[in-house]
């Protein structure tokens, strides 16, 4: 279940609920109402919405086939259950809530959010970088605030993985035209110093001659 912790939900319910799912998910918002739940969701765009109210999904399946979205409900109504087929839905609970059902659609979820992370690389720690919105995440789930320059030495790094980037190259991809006016080792060490400090240790590994790269997983 790794993925949920990354994941914010948007959840129709009570608070009860929202306690029971705090331990599975980074983030929960709270709604009591499926307008509410609309209004959240332009909001805050979260990762996975549990709603009882085919209309809004409808609404939202319009432009969005992403978010992942399952039923809550209090009732089971088969001839409701075949109308959500063509909304892709990653699974549906009853309340009150069955251990096995709440996990089989947990682990649904996980799957789907597998397609949603295609982006991230897995750091030492379980750190992850997103590549997509180049966002930094330390172990606690928690973005590690990044400079300019920082983000593209783990964007260039991130790109080539388990492969090596050579410093001249890593210099002409920050500074650009400064690279070729000034020697830039001393900006690099500096970068290399900082970066460093908001990663685990030996992240970052440097072979003379070949450059840097990420240990990554």
């Amino acid at each position: 279940m790794q993925n949920l912790k990354f994941a914010s939900l948007l959840l129709v319910g009570n608070m009860v609920e929202k306690i029971y799912f705090e331990k599975y998910f980074k983030e929960i918002y709270l709604v009591k109402s499926s307008d509410e739940a609309l209004s959240y969701y332009n909001q805050k765009h979260p990762s996975v919405i549990f709603i009882d109210d085919i209309d809004i999904i409808k609404k939202i399946r319009e432009y969005d086939r992403q978010t992942i979205i399952a039923i809550l409900s209090k009732n089971s109504n088969k001839e409701r259950l075949w109308e959500t087929i063509p909304l892709h839905l990653s699974g549906y609970i009853e309340r009150p809530f069955k251990e096995k059902q709440v996990k089989t659609l947990l682990q649904n979820i996980n799957h789907d959010l597998d397609f949603l992370y295609e982006c991230m690389i897995r750091l030492k720690d379980d750190y992850l970088f997103d590549t997509k919105q180049q966002i930094l995440y330390n172990k606690l789930h928690e973005k590690v605030k990044l400079t300019k320059h920082e983000m593209i030495f783990m964007e260039i790094l991130s790109k080539t993985k388990h492969n090596f980037f050579s410093t001249e190259d890593i210099e002409e991809s920050i500074w650009e035209e400064d690279s070729y006016k000034q020697d830039c080792k001393i900006r690099l060490k500096y970068l290399l110093y900082g970066i460093r400090k908001k990663l685990p240790q030996n992240s970052i590994v440097n072979c003379y001659g070949n450059g840097y790269k990420l240990v990554c997983y």
